[in-house]
């Protein structure tokens, strides 16, 4: 992913390392926290930052020991797989990554994780791994990045892929189409919003039983990641901000409800939040091109597979904000707007509080991590 490196470079960073010692020869990372999570991730980057900031030229191994830790969901660890991935193929280090972790429902992908190939500082051992970063389908792993230059038959041929995949594994018929749809269309919006390439991984758990009721349950565990100058909602905003007088009449309800938010902005509910909710909108989009009309149907396929789910846990990062996916925030009304609060107004409401959240970390692009529990046939 040659954009990757901004997760780097639009790190703001202390002076001093906060948890890295320079040993024998080797440069190690001592991780803190038992829960591996965004935090965690932010403590790794300032001292990458520091790292690269005080020793540009030494590329002395690097050893990332993060003990007996819990990975707080699996974007978290992808994150990490992508901070290996940068500083093994944009900075040349060697990494070595040093963990014993306890797996849930959650996280269980891990085992199928390219992180288990950096447990020594062998150059096979890297090609390797930058191999398996980005392409892999093993067992119960699909993973794939995408090139900025594939077109629609190509997210065609992956939506395919990934519906055969879970199909394989058992996954519920029900779920499989919304599943992939819900995969491919984020892709999609990243060639829209940020013309980026696009990282896709998919995860399926062995099955779990539940003492009170009957049946097996699968965790099925998204993560989507685009790295971009552009935030999720830059492209709308610089539209709107450019009016021309070609929008049509769903434009002008964005202005008008815009208006009325700017009332609600403060410290919890901001404009960039406005402007990411706003990109959900059906029939909205950010691009200048005509083919693209935006609108997609991918919070009312996410609302879906919640309410399916036993269990859900569904996000997005943009910059420093997150957005909390919630099914009963979810249902469109009459006029196909989203209102992502009780009263499911979108022109004169605010969202509910809980949607949005301060970011860990800054993510430059979109990251979105998705998981459902979900009852397999």
């Amino acid at each position: 992913m040659e954009d990757a490196k901004l997760l780097l470079a639009k790190k703001k960073a202390g002076r001093n390392f906060k948890n890295t010692t320079i040993q024998k020869g080797y440069i190690i990372y001592h991780n803190r926290d038992r829960v591996f999570n965004g935090f965690s991730i932010d403590n790794l980057l300032s001292d990458i930052h520091v790292l690269r900031k005080r020793y540009p030229k030494i590329k002395m191994p690097i050893i990332i020991n993060l003990g007996q830790i819990e990975f707080a969901d699996k974007l978290t660890y992808v994150f990490l797989e992508i901070i290996c991935y940068i500083l093994i193929k944009e900075y040349g280090y060697p990494v070595v990554v040093e963990f014993k972790c306890k797996h849930n429902i959650w996280i269980e992908g891990i085992s199928s994780s390219p992180l288990l190939l950096l447990n020594n500082t062998n150059k096979k051992s890297m090609y390797k791994y930058l191999e398996k970063f980005e392409s892999d389908i093993y067992k119960k792993h699909y993973r794939k990045v995408m090139g900025k230059n594939e077109d629609k038959e190509d997210l065609s041929k992956r939506m395919d892929d990934i519906a055969y995949f879970l199909k394989y594994l058992g996954v519920n018929e029900d779920c499989i189409d919304e599943l992939s749809e819900v995969t491919i269309e984020l892709a999609g919006n990243a060639w829209e919003h940020a013309e980026a390439e696009c990282l896709i991984d998919v995860d399926v758990t062995e099955p779990y039983l539940r003492e009170d009721t009957e049946g097996r349950y699968f965790g099925i565990n998204i993560s989507v990641v685009n790295f971009s100058e552009k935030l999720l909602g830059d492209a709308l905003k610089d539209k709107m901000q450019n009016w021309n007088g070609v929008h049509t009449e769903r434009y002008k309800v964005v202005e008008k409800a815009h208006k009325n938010h700017s009332n609600f902005f403060d410290e919890l509910y901001t404009e960039e939040d406005f402007y990411n909710i706003a990109s959900f909108q059906h029939k909205i989009s950010g691009s200048m091109r005509k083919d693209l009309t935006g609108g997609t149907g991918l919070t009312k396929l996410i609302s879906s597979l919640e309410k399916r789910s036993d269990s859900h846990r569904c996000y997005l990062i943009s910059g420093n904000r997150a957005v909390w996916f919630y099914h009963q925030y979810l249902e469109y009304d009459k006029e196909g707007w989203l209102g992502f609060n009780d009263e499911n107004d979108f022109l004169n409401r605010r969202p509910a509080n809980g949607v949005f959240t301060q970011g860990t970390i800054y993510m430059p692009g979109t990251a979105y991590n998705l998981n459902f529990v979900i009852k397999g046939d």
